[in-house]
């Protein structure tokens, strides 16, 4: 027996023993052996099912001889995970006689790649909710991935995050490699119409911007309900309320508005200016009457009116101002009332006099009572006769008791008459002139029948008519 794995090749010869005198016969074989054909030995390789071709004679074992078939259709022995299904794969080594032919098989296993998905943009609202990333990748991206940037579970907050490129990464099974793709992120600035308030206008106010009147910082260029352009509100026009101001926003962000409640206040009403004309002994009025229009009641009044009540005997005459109190942001309102004191006529009280019948002329109103107010003939011919002339200029406020000179008498009361013991007094203006013949300093209120007071107040000396 000849075991070629325990004996060599080479010459073997057979000897038959003869019986004598027959002689030994022999014979020889010479074997000769041939190598194996040699396939290697059957093995297994994992593949990426997006990976590159391979050659699977790499992946068998031994020492496998080129040159060989493989099944399949494999060309070369090239797999193609884009073209071939995965299983076993034999390659077959054609033996030389008498040696058969040799095979050995690769089976090959796909594993299915790692998807991340395909790179994308995504656009932000700066003031918008978190969103996930994930969902802005293309393709199908497997779940379980990671984020670059801290992102955890691939939520984005605008409030935290800062835009930019984020990574998403899927872990590839062995031999697939890992699969990455990026989103990235572009923060819009979100509109702003600033926040919501009310104001307060006068109902005859000017027009305000409301624009003015919103809280924050809020853009131009917005639009406004109620009609009103460019935001002016007119009291005189628009009805007060809400308005709403809308600021368009860019994709993603939406539009932004707020609003102004627009409050009129009623302006106050002091009336229009009026004149009076009242008489210098008159009984006292209320000024209110006086004043145009529909003042309002409960103002005040210049000068210590009380309640508006001009009494002649009391108050001098001039302007005087009503004023009504605004409600903010209503101003007040004022109306003045000119009053003029027109003086009374005067012709004085009667009387009786007796006269001689053979005596001479008099003049009648010398024998009048009362007060009268004498003409001025001029200060030389009032002051012909005086021994000592004097002049000194009080502040005395007349009452508007008419131009001229006011004649002040002593003695017997028969009219004014020059000469010492007797003063004059000439209205300048608001001022009183005394002119005296030969009187001293303070003689005013010496002559009180002739007055109906004469007082001292602060800077100044009041004369009136006794009435």
């Amino acid at each position: 027996m000849y075991d070629p794995a325990v004996n060599a090749p080479g010459p073997y010869t057979y000897t038959v023993t003869g019986v004598a005198p027959c002689a030994n016969s022999t014979a020889t074989v010479t074997v000769t052996e041939v190598a194996p054909a040699d396939a290697g030995t059957s093995s297994s390789v994992s593949v990426c099912a997006n990976g590159v071709p391979i050659n699977l004679l790499d992946s068998l074992g031994g020492t496998p001889a080129g040159g060989g078939a493989w099944s399949g259709g494999l060309v070369g022995g090239m797999y193609n995970p884009a073209v071939n299904a995965p299983g076993p794969f034999t390659y077959t080594v054609t033996g030389v006689a008498p040696c058969a032919n040799a095979t050995a098989t690769v089976t090959v296993a796909e594993q299915t790649p790692a998807n991340a998905g395909t790179n994308g943009p995504v656009s932000v609202c700066g003031n918008g909710a978190p969103i996930n990333l994930r969902n802005s990748l293309g393709g199908a991206p497997a779940a379980g991935g990671t984020w670059s940037g801290g992102l955890v579970g691939g939520m984005y907050d605008p409030a935290v995050n800062a835009p930019g490129p984020y990574t998403y990464t899927v872990t590839g099974v062995a031999p697939c490699a890992n699969s990455t793709a990026t989103v990235t992120v572009t923060e819009m600035a979100p509109a702003d119409a600033g926040t919501s308030s009310s104001v307060s206008v006068c109902a005859n106010g000017v027009p305000i911007n409301l624009l003015d009147s919103l809280g924050g910082t809020p853009a131009g260029g917005g639009a406004w309900s109620g009609g009103l352009v460019g935001g002016m509100y007119n009291p005189a026009v628009n009805a007060p309320g809400p308005f709403t101001y809308t600021v368009t926003g860019v994709a993603p962000c939406a539009n932004a508005t707020a609003t102004v409640t627009v409050a009129e206040q009623t302006p106050a009403n002091a009336g229009t200016n009026g004149p009076v004309s009242v008489c210098g002994n008159g009984a006292p009025i209320n000024l209110r009457n006086s004043l145009g229009g529909a003042p309002a009641a409960g103002g005040t009044w210049s000068g210590g009116l009380v309640g508006g009540m001009y009494d002649p005997a009391v108050n001098a005459p001039g302007p005087y101002t009503y004023t009504v109190t605004g409600v903010a942001p209503c101003a007040n309102s004022t109306a003045t009332v000119t009053v003029t004191e027109v003086a009374p006529a005067d012709a004085g009280t009667s009387s009786s006099v007796s006269v001689c019948s053979n005596g001479v002329a008099i003049n009648l109103l010398d024998s009048l009572g009362g007060t009268r107010l004498v003409a001025a003939h001029g200060a030389a011919a009032l002051l012909v006769g005086c021994t000592t002339r004097s002049e000194r200029a009080r502040s005395i406020h007349l009452h508007d008791h008419g131009r001229g000179t006011l004649c002040e008498r002593d003695g017997d009361g028969h009219g004014c008459r020059t000469g010492p013991g007797e003063c004059w007094h000439e209205q300048l203006g608001q001022r009183l002139l005394e002119r005296c013949c030969d009187q001293p300093v303070g003689l005013i209120g010496r002559h009180a029948r002739w007055w109906r007071r004469m007082e001292r107040r602060p800077g100044w000396w009041d004369v009136r008519p006794r009435r």
